[in-house]
């Protein structure tokens, strides 16, 4: 069965390329509302390569973007009338993430927060790296576990990428560049947030851990140095 939904989005991409663009959304949609029901395997791929497929689809077929949208309204929706659980704020978050709209689901932790802190526990894993990002550091203050974990995954993932240099002929040095950049930003980040909640050891660990994995000149830069060392 897992086949079968990676062959049915594959399909469905196809048909953007082609120009079906009607048809391709029928099962964008399709996809998005019963392929868990099919493969619970494909929740991954749903949430990342599937709604970036529905992206592209929306740049050229504006009804898409329009669909998305929707979506992403009717589940916060629910969110809000307290009828949805988490995985609907995984989608909203992912929704939110292709639209380019991270701030609404920070709004909506921003709420949860307020009213229901055990409940925002359960969910900041899915929203840590947007909240990250935006640098809320009374929100990281309280939800961050450790600094430590989080630069694991961001070590964890880097190594996972760079095991597919060899698997992507055409686009392996832009793929590898993408995915040094990514790492190392992931990192400055990290250590930023760690200063701004002033935790220097945490922000000094991840420095040093980070520069063992990649040598970059911006990991070197990342924390001021006294004097001359």
């Amino acid at each position: 069965m897992a086949e079968n939904m990676q062959e049915y989005l594959k399909k469905t991409n196809e048909l953007t390329r082609k120009g079906e663009y009607v048809k391709a959304l029928e099962r964008t949609l399709w996809f998005h509302d019963h392929a868990l029901e099919h493969d619970q395997a494909m929740s991954g791929v749903r949430l990342s390569f599937a709604l970036g497929y529905w992206e592209d689809l929306g740049k050229v077929y504006p009804q898409a973007k329009t669909a998305m949208i929707e979506t992403r309204d009717r589940k916060l929706k629910l969110l809000q009338e307290n009828k949805g659980n988490i995985d609907i704020f995984k989608d909203v978050v992912a929704l939110n993430r292709t639209l380019g709209e991270d701030s609404k689901s920070i709004i909506y932790f921003d709420e949860i927060d307020k009213q229901n802190s055990e409940q925002a526990e359960r969910y900041w894993i899915f929203i840590k790296r947007t909240i990250i990002a935006a640098k809320r550091y009374d929100l990281i203050k309280k939800y961050l576990d450790s600094f430590d974990q989080e630069f694991q995954s961001c070590k964890y993932l880097y190594e996972i990428r760079k095991k597919n240099y060899n698997k992507i002929a055409r686009a392996g040095d832009q793929f590898k560049s993408h995915n040094e950049n990514h790492f190392v930003e992931e990192c400055l980040t990290l250590i930023e947030v760690a200063q701004a909640i002033d935790d220097p050891t945490a922000a000094k660990s991840i420095q040093q851990k980070a520069l063992a994995v990649l040598d970059d000149p911006r990991l070197r830069k990342a924390i001021p140095t006294n004097g001359s060392e």
